[in-house]
């Protein structure tokens, strides 16, 4: 119930299915998702901060009929968007990459 109050501004995501001979329900909703990153790539441009989160509401049937989304219609993700908090870290230890990586 208080989910979507975690942050000044809300935008939900949802791929809205429509028949196409080449463009599939899968690739409909991956371009949905490629759009919440792109999203939230700007928002961080424009110094905003921003969580991507996803769970059992995507598939929650009242939220959908809420959204006025058609059966075939999937929630891809809930975008939530706002100014950082600044917070005092620790920097990290630097990490030795040639532990994770290997060249062909």
């Amino acid at each position: 119930a208080h989910m979507p109050k975690r942050a000044p501004m809300l935008v939900i995501v949802a791929a809205i299915h429509r028949p196409h001979p080449i463009v599939r329900r899968l690739e409909q909703q991956l371009t949905a998702g490629c759009a919440v990153m792109a999203m939230q790539l700007a928002a961080f441009a424009r110094g905003y901060g921003s969580i991507w989160r996803s769970g059992w509401p995507m598939f929650d049937r009242n939220l959908h009929a809420a959204l006025g989304l058609a059966e075939d219609d999937q929630i891809v993700g809930f975008l939530y968007l706002g100014t950082p908090v600044p917070q005092s870290r620790t920097p990290l230890e630097p990490i030795d990459v040639e532990n994770f990586v290997q060249r062909l």
